[in-house]
């Protein structure tokens, strides 16, 4: 019985009328079944972990019933483990074997390099400034430790420290890029002085802020986004002013759907302004349906002066659908390629360090191609602008230059920009000067498609461009270890490994000098890490739209 089926079987027996916990009364099938008891018991302790849900719920009535299904709990009720467990041996077992699985990931960063990535968040409430610290490679991500770096991150020294000791820990080494998870001055001048001491190291800004601050510049800086994006708020308040405007709209809805909001509420919350734009596009005719019909016109706002100015923007004003349209379709380009960077680090398929220079590119023509040149126009100059002077790197231009599916392409574009990228990622990073000679003389081959290199040309569509580079590149192998390591590199922060930040915050609050810090530490180190293997094993589709509506969003509160 493989592993998904053991897990089947499991939660199957738990579900109420959805089967026996033993299918026969064979003494051989009742064995098989407590074999699988602890495996069981590991599966509830690592799903409170993960959720951070206390060990307290194992005692709650609720759990208890659902341990009792189908009047089973005699079989299961023994192997569910109990808060001392899961804060003592459970617990210590979960860290072991997740430190042992860091220590493993270490080995192989030697050989792949690595990315220190500096996640830095502010608590308003608490006044504090946290750093969770992750590190990730080919193999995937992993969660080293929490930092309260309140009193350093104002004092650049004292920063440069903090970050010295990271990747000194890390092994200076391994580390071809730090990912920093936002731009602000203190950061850039520990930065410089970073790249200034370790010459061979990138220092980037992860792609998916630099995504949201170009969707933030243009809802706020472009006028005709701006003013359709305040026109359609005033939609969006009214239908969720009331539970029954939000009824009327789900029968005049033409498609059966459960949800029946109209505002799409976006994880990374730059997205929700066309997200939510877009859904309205999907449901105009739901919307004019309802804004026509007599339960609306006899409603309370129907009635109103202002919910009338609504329902002839809705009904009436075309330019206001033109405006949605234009402004819909200017902004998806972008959430797309949020989602892209998003989903999955470590899609060997889709490497984003060898994909992202292009999409940019083609994000941008996209762009053009739906609303215009002329109106473009205006995206373009806020894209450049973060694309400029904040999120492009050399190593960018390297990874579009390595990757073979887009190098050996029609349309590759060997401009200054991307050959400066790749020259400068080979000082940086191709080892003694020697060695980088012999990379220059490869690279020429490799332009020209000579040897190896022309017999994988046909077959660069076939396999990952990592491992192209493995079949096709053993000949040459000063630029196939160069062009694994850069394929190999996230362009992302840590916004997709969906770590609840109240963990670490509630481990940081406590002093080291207190019982329960050594407790919080680990449950810390095992909530984060056991996080980041599932996403790693499942290859999880990165879900950009909210589980749920925000209800204090000012695209459902606020005047019409």
């Amino acid at each position: 019985m493989n592993r998904r089926n053991d897990h089947g079987k499991i939660r199957s027996s738990i579900d109420k009328g959805k089967g026996k916990m033993f299918d026969t009364d064979d003494s051989n099938n009742l064995q098989n079944q407590y074999q699988h008891v602890d495996e069981f018991r590991q599966r509830i302790s690592n799903f409170l972990y993960e959720n951070n849900i206390n060990p307290n719920v194992v005692k709650s009535r609720s759990f208890q019933e659902l341990m009792n299904v189908g009047g089973r709990g005699s079989l299961l009720q023994p192997h569910v483990p109990t808060v001392s467990d899961l804060r003592g041996e459970i617990l210590q077992e979960n860290y072991q074997k997740l430190q042992l699985r860091v220590a493993n990931m270490k080995k192989f960063w030697e050989f792949t390099g690595c990315s220190l990535i500096l996640d830095v968040w502010v608590n308003e409430m608490m006044k504090k400034t946290f750093l969770n610290v992750l590190v990730n490679c080919p193999l995937g991500t992993v969660y080293l430790q929490s930092i309260d770096v309140t009193f350093v991150v104002n004092d650049v020294q004292a920063m440069e420290k903090v970050v010295e000791c990271l990747i000194f820990e890390v092994d200076a080494k391994n580390v071809l890029q730090v990912i920093s998870c936002s731009a602000s001055p203190w950061l850039d001048v520990v930065r410089e002085r970073i790249k200034e001491k370790h010459q061979w190291m990138f220092w980037n800004i992860s792609a998916t802020y630099c995504l949201e601050l170009m969707l933030e510049k243009v809802a706020s800086s472009i006028n005709w986004v701006k003013d359709t994006i305040e026109k359609a708020k005033r939609v969006t308040r009214v239908v969720h002013s009331d539970p029954s405007i939000l009824d009327m709209l789900k029968e005049a809805s033409v498609h059966e759907t459960e949800d029946y909001y109209l505002v799409k509420s976006a994880r990374i919350k730059a997205a929700t302004p066309f997200l939510t734009l877009e859904n309205m596009l999907l449901r105009r005719i739901d919307l004019e349906t309802m804004f026509t019909s007599v339960e609306w016109k006899n409603s309370r706002i129907g009635l109103s002066s202002k919910g009338r100015n609504v329902a002839n923007l809705v009904v009436k004003d075309k330019s206001f659908w033109v405006g949605v349209t234009l402004v819909a379709k200017a902004g998806m380009p972008i959430v797309n390629m949020l989602r892209l960077v998003n989903d999955g680090n470590n899609d060997v398929n889709r490497p984003h360090m060898g994909i992202l220079y292009e999409t940019m590119d083609q994000m941008k023509e996209t762009i053009r191609e739906e609303i215009g040149r002329k109106k473009a126009e205006d995206l373009w100059v806020v894209i450049d602008e973060i694309w400029n002077y904040i999120l492009h790197s050399p190593v960018h231009a390297a990874g579009y230059y390595l990757n073979p599916k887009l190098f050996y392409a029609e349309d590759f574009v060997d401009d200054p920009e991307v050959l400066g990228g790749i020259m400068t990622t080979v000082r940086k990073l191709g080892g003694s000067q020697y060695t980088q000679q012999l990379i220059i003389q490869q690279l020429d081959l490799y332009r020209v498609a000579r040897g190896d290199f022309r017999r994988g040309m046909s077959e660069r569509h076939i396999f990952s461009p990592v491992e192209w580079w493995k079949l096709f590149g053993s000949n040459y192998p000063e630029l196939q270890s160069l062009a694994v390591r850069i394929l190999g590199l996230t362009c992302n922060g840590a916004s997709s490994c969906e770590l609840r930040r109240e963990v670490a915050e509630k481990q940081l609050s406590i002093r080291k000098t207190h019982p329960s810090h050594e407790e919080l530490m680990q449950k810390c180190f095992v909530c984060y890490n056991l996080n980041l293997k599932n996403l790693d094993d499942l290859n999880f589709k990165f879900n950009l739209v909210a589980r749920e509506l925000d209800p204090l969003d000012d695209w459902v509160v606020g005047e019409f």
